[in-house]
Formats: structure tokens, C-alpha cells, sequence
């Protein structure tokens, strides 16, 4: 039987962010969403848009390129918090918000798009133990 404790997502670490392993060496800092910056974000940059947005099916933001666009936004720069080894022909890439959006509204990185979001939304990464698991590998 699983203790309740088992399933405890740790506040610190889902807004702060988890390092993951993504592919070829590159790592990954993500954040837990919906987080309260993100919710934040989402507020802010969809304030000009309130009247298109809710006219609009919210249940699926793929259909709507205004809301697709704000939350990729809001993930580049309150989800994906950071990144190691990523290099692109020029050398390494440091991380920032900005840089982070470029790659996210990329369709030919839509890979990375896609990963963001399954582990931000996966509330296993954001557990103590697994965190604990993390670095002991």
C-alpha cells in the first residue's frame, strides 16, 4: 500500500524546476505546471487577447494560435528555467528566457516543445524523493 506521502509534490522544487536529462547529453531545467509564475504570465500576456480567448474552444490551445502563442511564451519563460550542453554551430548557448522562446516557436524543434510539457506536467519529477534520486545518479 502507498503512503500518502508518496504522491507529496514538493512546492520548492516545482517552481524552482527539476534538472532532467532530454537527449544528447542536453539537460534540462523545468518547472511544475501550471506554477503560479506561469499562471502569472499567462494572465499578463493574454490580457490584450481576453475577448479572442474566450470566444475560443480554451480546452484544446493547439486549435488557437493566439493561446498557443501566449502559452508557449509563458512556458519559455516560467517552465523551461534553464539548460546544460546545449551547443548550437556557433558553440555553447547560454540559457535565457528569449533564447529559450526561439527555440520553442520553432516547428522544427517541436520535440523540445513537446518534452517541455510532458515532464511540466508529470508531478513525479517534482516529488522529493525523485528529486533526491536525481542526485544520487
Amino acid at each position: 500500500m502507498a503512503k500518502l506521502s508518496d504522491i507529496r509534490v514538493d512546492p520548492a522544487i516545482a517552481e524552482s524546476g527539476t534538472w532532467v536529462d532530454f537527449d544528447l547529453g542536453i539537460r534540462l531545467r523545468i518547472a511544475q505546471m501550471p506554477n503560479p509564475a506561469f499562471e502569472r504570465e499567462m494572465r499578463r500576456l493574454g490580457r490584450p487577447y481576453m475577448r479572442q480567448i474566450k470566444t475560443a474552444r480554451l480546452e484544446d490551445a493547439a486549435a488557437n494560435p493566439i493561446l498557443e502563442r501566449i502559452t508557449v511564451e509563458a512556458i519559455a519563460k516560467t517552465v523551461l528555467v534553464g539548460w546544460e550542453h546545449l551547443e548550437d554551430d556557433d558553440g555553447p548557448v547560454p540559457y535565457s528566457p528569449e533564447k529559450a522562446l526561439e527555440y520553442l516557436s520553432d516547428p522544427a524543434y517541436g520535440e523540445l516543445l513537446r518534452f517541455v510539457r510532458a515532464v511540466a506536467s508529470e508531478a513525479a519529477y517534482f516529488r522529493a524523493e525523485a528529486q533526491k534520486d536525481a542526485e544520487g545518479n
